[in-house]
């Protein structure tokens, strides 16, 4: 789909995360449905890594440390 269609379909202020949740809904094989789906941004494991408070709960540990530098970040 190009630019010009995502806008004109979730208008030009739409949250990235927001689009990609909706495009990816019907198509995703995710266990708990009230989590995005992380099939579409392949950076996506690394914003839930930063964006997860609780560590224990990142999806791919591998990504902790490469988190805590973007959250230094912040």
């Amino acid at each position: 789909m190009k630019i010009a269609g995502l806008i004109e379909r979730f208008g030009p202020d739409r949250e990235m995360f927001v689009v990609r949740e909706k495009l990816t809904e019907p198509g995703c094989k995710r266990e708990n449905k009230k989590l995005p789906c992380q099939s579409v941004l392949p950076d996506a494991l690394l914003v839930q890594a930063i964006m997860e408070p609780d560590e224990s709960k990142v999806l791919d540990p591998r990504l902790l440390d490469e988190a805590r530098e973007w959250k230094e970040k912040r």
